[in-house]
């Protein structure tokens, strides 16, 4: 649409863009509220005259058509404004939970990870211990086996 400023992130909302929306809102105001009282007041008042009674009844059907459907039109916007106020409320929610979740999951993920690194430092200490202990045994098994050929002889 050219011509319409473009909503951004400056705090203006999406609707004050809307040339319909404009629309309704003003078709809404007190000013139109009391045009339309004034409106049927005069035309009631300009149907006791019988020369513009057809034209008159013709013209006042239509007029209150018009409003009927400002009025509808204005209601439908409402509607769809406040489902518009409700999804993004949903999403806000939806949002708020991905990022509880990723946060959890993400400490999860850590503490796994902490959690293998110890675990190899202790498979490591394991690993280290066991060939120790091996070796003190071939160790102690060589000395046995010198001192029993010692102890032979």
């Amino acid at each position: 649409m050219a011509g319409l400023p473009v909503a951004s992130s400056h705090g203006i909302s999406r609707d004050c863009m809307n040339p319909w929306v404009a629309l309704c809102r003003s078709l809404r105001s007190k000013n139109l509220v009391e045009l339309r009282a004034c409106s049927v007041a005069k035309m009631d008042e300009l149907l006791t005259n019988p020369i513009f009674t057809t034209g008159l009844v013709l013209m006042k059907a239509a007029l209150e058509d018009f409003f009927s459907w400002v009025d509808l039109l204005a209601d439908w916007h409402e509607e769809l404004h406040q489902s518009h106020l409700r999804h993004l409320g949903d999403l806000r929610t939806i949002l708020t939970r991905a990022d509880y979740m990723y946060a959890r999951d993400r400490m999860r993920l850590e503490s796994f990870s902490r959690d293998l690194v110890e675990s190899e430092h202790l498979t490591q200490s394991c690993k280290d211990t066991s060939s120790s202990y091996a070796s003190l045994c071939v160790v102690a098994s060589r000395r046995h086996l010198q001192e029993s050929i010692i102890h032979a002889m």
